[in-house]
């Protein structure tokens, strides 16, 4: 488990330095949470349609860790695409 946020700076540099141009990191960070918003809405949709409120409650839990998690995510592949950028900008590459 402890080499997946380094994964996921590996992937934003790809992504940074293959894009064309630089990155709306904004756009990338509202995105990220939106994804993860909606899995947390999800998941606690479907738990309080089954009635019980011990999972109810489970999974209100388990919906703020998801976008939590989404948020750091988010937050570590805007670095690495940061870092992209910064590379293909260190290479003269035209933007």
């Amino acid at each position: 488990m402890a080499g997946w946020p380094l994964v996921i700076v590996l992937v934003g540099l790809a992504y940074g330095a293959l894009a064309r141009g630089k990155q709306d990191k904004g756009k990338l960070f509202r995105q990220g949470l939106m994804i993860g918003i909606a899995f947390g809405v999800i998941l606690a949709v479907l738990a309080a349609l089954t009635g019980s409120p011990f999972l109810t409650i489970l999974a209100i839990a388990g919906a703020v860790g998801i976008v939590l998690d989404a948020i750091l995510i988010s937050l570590l592949f805007i670095l690495g695409v940061w870092l992209g950028d910064l590379v293909t900008g260190a290479k003269g590459k035209p933007r």
